[in-house]
């Protein structure tokens, strides 16, 4: 395909040349086959296609859209040019109100009275005198509420509630001629209470002479100096001064009272165990009857023990290996008891025991545990203290859980 000659003019036909005509026909050919559909479908919905459309061409939708948004930036410019306006008269004025201030400041700076026309105080100035002519108001109110205190007059104010003035106050109406009417209502029931008043004052004194007569009978019978006569003046108050008051009985030592025993509550665990608390004699001085007591005590303690243990079940008892360790244990206990027993050294103490055990020779085994001489039966009895609490303990754990 050839190229346009630049130098040609526009209205002088192209010319082309190619070595393929073929295509130039098939172009021709598409060409007006889409000119015919382009045509059909104008002719199917009835609008006529313009063959020339002018870009500058603009429809009456666009040309309406178009005159809106001119009328409504014309809107907004007069609304812009009025509020400006409107801030530079405001400027203005405060300007001028300003530079009238300023001037008459520094009048005032320099010992010049500044006044109106009419001899009054300038608006837009601060007024200095307001301050002292609210003290001055304030000192006169309270001079005067300080007279209207110290003076006893009270207003009465009719229309206040009766719980103010008491139940005797009575509202009086505003007309003269109903205020008189009720008035001489209020002056006829007084005097019915005067008069009620007065009769039953007189039924009392009636009843309080008929008694005193009757004390004086009573009196004459019985052999007494009578009461004066009844005065009805109200002077028949009785003296009781002279009367003798009896004879107080003499007044005897109390003899000492004797202390009550103090009560101490029984555990629920020591229920049973009162002949082994009845044994122990701490108060007996001989070291041998300790000894047999503390030797008794374990015996019987033994025996309850036993048949504790006989009564447990088998699940609650203490483990094979735990008794071995009850020994470090006994042996504190023993020393404790045999500090506060006071029990003497073996080696200076007489062998009041001898016929019952061999205190140094003898052995005895509880629970696993073999000790020699004395300390066997306080050893026992160490142990069995510290078995049947831990027993004790475990058994109420057992039922808890």
């Amino acid at each position: 395909m050839g190229s346009l000659d630049p130098s040609s003019s526009s209205r002088e036909k192209h010319h082309l040349e190619t070595s393929d005509a073929s295509s130039l026909f098939l172009l021709k050919g598409e060409l007006y086959r889409k000119i015919n559909e382009q045509r059909g479908k104008a002719a199917t919905t009835g609008v006529k296609v313009s063959k020339k459309k002018s870009v500058l061409r603009i429809s009456k939708e666009e040309e309406k859209k178009i005159v809106e948004e001119k009328r409504q930036r014309e809107a907004r410019i007069r609304e812009l040019e009025k509020s400006i306006a409107q801030d530079e008269e405001q400027r203005k004025r405060v300007q001028k109100i300003l530079e009238e201030k300023s001037e008459i400041y520094a009048r005032l700076s320099r010992g010049e009275i500044i006044l109106n026309d009419n001899d009054g105080p300038v608006e837009f100035l601060v007024d200095f005198n307001a301050k002292k002519r609210e003290q001055e108001k304030r000192c006169l109110d309270d001079a005067e509420k300080a007279k209207n205190e110290e003076s006893e007059a009270v207003h009465f104010n009719p229309t206040e509630e009766q719980r103010v003035y008491g139940v005797s106050h009575v509202p009086l109406p505003v007309s003269e001629t109903k205020r008189q009417e009720q008035i001489q209502e209020l002056l006829e029931l007084s005097k019915k209470t005067e008069v009620s008043r007065a009769k039953r004052k007189h039924l009392l004194e009636e009843r309080e002479k008929k008694k005193w007569e009757q004390l004086n009978r009573i009196r004459k019978r019985k052999g007494l100096q009578e009461l004066p006569p009844w005065d009805s003046e109200g002077t028949n108050e009785m003296e009781f001064l002279d009367i003798p008051l009896p004879d107080k009985p003499p007044t005897e030592p109390c003899a000492a009272q004797p202390e009550s025993k103090k009560f101490t509550p029984v555990r629920e665990w020591d229920r049973g165990k009162g002949i082994i608390t009845a044994s122990i004699g701490f108060d007996i001085n001989n070291a041998h009857i300790k000894e047999f007591t503390i030797f008794l005590i374990s015996v019987l303690y033994d025996k309850w023990i036993t048949k504790q243990r006989d009564e447990r079940d088998d699940e609650f008892a203490p483990p094979m290996n735990f008794n071995p360790s009850f020994e470090e244990i006994g042996n504190a206990f023993i020393q404790h008891y045999y500090s506060k027993f006071d029990v003497q050294d073996p080696t200076t103490r007489s062998s009041g025991l001898s016929d019952l055990y061999d205190p140094m020779n003898s052995y005895m085994t509880f629970e696993g545990v073999q000790v020699k001489g004395r300390d066997s039966i306080l050893q026992k009895f160490a142990v069995s203290i510290f078995s049947f609490s831990f027993f004790f303990c475990r058994k109420k754990l057992m039922k808890h859980y």
